[in-house]
């Protein structure tokens, strides 16, 4: 039996977590000043608090995908504790949860549907309550010995969080990968096609220098990481149909139809009804 306690949660075989997290935030911070992808080095690999996590790392054989069970602590923090604005969370978000992975649409579909109709699958992405405590008071530390994220560690509160995203956290995990899917779909504009490498490029370059003494050269293979940057170049273009397909969705989701449990949506073929409407569901 493994006793997790904050001391002896692993990053990798022989990497403690927490120094690994500190590490890689610092490691950004080389890059960038900008505190948000500073605490992207924290967050990233948040879900490794996980006991399934835990037991994988020692050894046991599952499934447990620790970028995605991160995304529900990583948008409070980001959302509630430093302030990010809602068009350039989706980068910080996306980044998180592709970090081990290129750009790989047909990953995101299948978690979806998995969070949707899957129940034991469900397991592999999910962090318990108390796993979710003891996350946001290891982000709460490495906050307190990161100078750049200091003055944030007072507005961390667990309280806050339980009540807005614990109690809501597979449903926001859901919506996250439905709002990412829906803004890689719609195409990014050059100044979201520019954030989004360069962010993606300085954790994956931070965590690379955290990981290279603890995993030998002859496991590492991230030509992923090249394939991810070229498709973020070959993302499409905004076009006029994306504005009427975020119509629609807009319309779906005023305060007056998510009070209802029927509503009638009317819409040409291909104007977003299907997202629209799964995005009106997990809204209410």
């Amino acid at each position: 039996m493994v006793i997790l306690s904050h001391y002896n949660l692993l990053a990798h075989e022989n990497e403690k977590l927490e120094d690994h997290l500190l590490k890689v935030a610092k490691g950004i911070s080389i890059f960038t000043k900008n505190r948000a992808e500073i605490a992207l080095g924290v967050l990233h690999d948040i879900g490794k608090v996980s006991k399934k996590f835990q037991r994988k790392i020692r050894g046991e054989k599952n499934r447990f995908r620790h970028p995605i069970a991160a995304l529900p602590i990583a948008k409070y923090i980001l959302e509630d504790v430093i302030g990010v604005d809602k068009k350039s969370i989706k980068v910080y978000l996306t980044t998180i949860y592709y970090h081990h992975n290129s750009l790989n649409m047909d990953m995101i579909l299948k978690d979806i549907e998995t969070l949707m109709y899957g129940r034991k699958d469900k397991r592999d992405i999910v962090l318990d309550e108390n796993e979710q405590k003891q996350a946001i008071q290891i982000i709460k530390a490495l906050f307190k010995k990161c100078k750049e994220m200091r003055s944030y560690t007072s507005k961390i509160d667990y309280a806050r969080y339980r009540r807005s995203y614990s109690n809501r956290y597979t449903k926001i995990i859901l919506n996250t990968l439905i709002e990412i899917k829906e803004w890689l779909d719609e195409g990014l504009d050059t100044k979201e096609k520019m954030l989004l490498a360069e962010v993606y490029e300085h954790l994956v370059e931070a965590d690379w220098k955290s990981t290279s003494k603890i995993i030998s050269s002859e496991k590492k293979n991230y030509r992923w990481v090249d394939k991810s940057l070229e498709k973020i170049k070959k993302l499409p273009k905004r076009s006029k149909i994306d504005g009427i397909r975020q119509m629609v969705k807009r319309e779906l989701l005023k305060p007056t139809n998510l009070n209802k449990n029927i509503v009638m949506l009317s819409a040409p073929t291909g104007s977003g009804k299907t997202e629209a409407a799964l995005a009106w569901d997990c809204q209410r």
